[in-house]
């Protein structure tokens, strides 16, 4: 039984695989605009769309995770792991900039690195989502380059950012 199934503690959080009775906690979540508009979920609007991709992304998924706050025991956010080890990461506005992302991400990371076979995890963020760069070298990873550009929901192209960190780097710094 890895920790993920019975909670991951962190100094401030529980990290753990997706229950059922989450889904409430995190549809919060994917009512916050601002939250999600540079994810992959940006164009999840309605309940019965989250329901899907609660079951499809979340439930029964070992590389994602729910971010619990113990001291009200909700669900604050997520962290996943797709294919090629490319992180996705969101916590609730209310608990921006308390350093919450990067304390669970740092978990999150260590615990990929143990329990799946990758040789590195990266993280990507549109240019204009700067605060992401900064959450993703603290959580570890190093910039690699920019690529795209990408076009958005608006119409717009963006340049994304990529980190990333070696298995071998994760493994020199523990």
């Amino acid at each position: 039984m890895s920790d993920l199934q019975t909670g991951l503690t962190t100094a401030r959080l529980t990290l753990r695989y997706f229950q059922p009775e989450d889904a409430d906690d995190l549809f919060l979540l994917f009512q916050e605009p601002k939250t999600l508009r540079l994810t992959r979920y940006q164009g999840v609007q309605t309940r019965a769309e989250f329901d899907q991709v609660f079951t499809t992304h979340f439930l029964h998924n070992p590389t994602a995770v729910a971010i619990r706050y113990p001291l009200d025991g909700a669900v604050i956010g997520f962290i996943e792991m797709h294919t090629g080890g490319v992180l996705t990461y969101a916590i609730r506005q209310a608990f921006w900039n308390r350093g919450l992302v990067t304390e669970a991400g740092r978990a999150f990371v260590d615990a990929m690195f143990a329990t799946q076979p990758i040789t590195s995890v990266m993280g990507e963020f549109a240019n204009e989502n700067r605060a992401s760069g900064r959450v993703l070298a603290k959580m570890g990873l190093h910039y690699v380059g920019e690529i795209g550009p990408f076009p958005k929901p608006d119409g717009e192209d963006t340049m994304v950012t990529q980190y990333a960190i070696q298995r071998d780097e994760w493994a020199a710094r523990r």
